[in-house]
């Protein structure tokens, strides 16, 4: 196989989050070689390529920040509505303070999901 053929393998295990052992074990299967150049190869595919396999690593990362941004607005909405309808989460026997902690815990859902979208597009 062609060296370019190797980089875009790597490239694309990288990609679907193979450890790097594997991509190693791969490459020597394929390529009838030596362990130490296969990690020699891996380490320079990773370094020289890194920003290309990152960049396939983002839709997933998009969509886990979509999906935990989408819970934790539910989750706020669900606990805005029961606040104001008036039921309670008891915390330790103190009123609302169960509310409060849902609350907070959602903002800091939607809080993780959009730093995480930022990051994955920004980078």
């Amino acid at each position: 196989m062609s060296a370019q053929e190797e980089v875009d393998f790597v490239i694309r295990e990288f990609a679907r989050y193979r450890s790097r052992e594997d991509i190693i074990r791969a490459l020597c299967i394929r390529n009838a070689c030596h362990w130490e150049e296969a990690a020699c190869f891996v380490h320079q595919v990773e370094s020289e390529y890194h920003h290309k396999i990152q960049g396939r690593k983002r839709p997933l990362l998009v969509m886990v920040g979509c999906a935990l941004s989408a819970t934790g607005l539910l989750l706020a909405t669900t606990v805005v509505y029961i606040t104001l309808s008036g039921r309670i989460f008891y915390w330790y026997g103190v009123p609302y303070l169960g509310n409060l902690l849902e609350l907070v815990m959602s903002l800091a859902m939607i809080a993780g999901g959009a730093a995480g979208i930022w990051k994955a597009l920004v980078e």
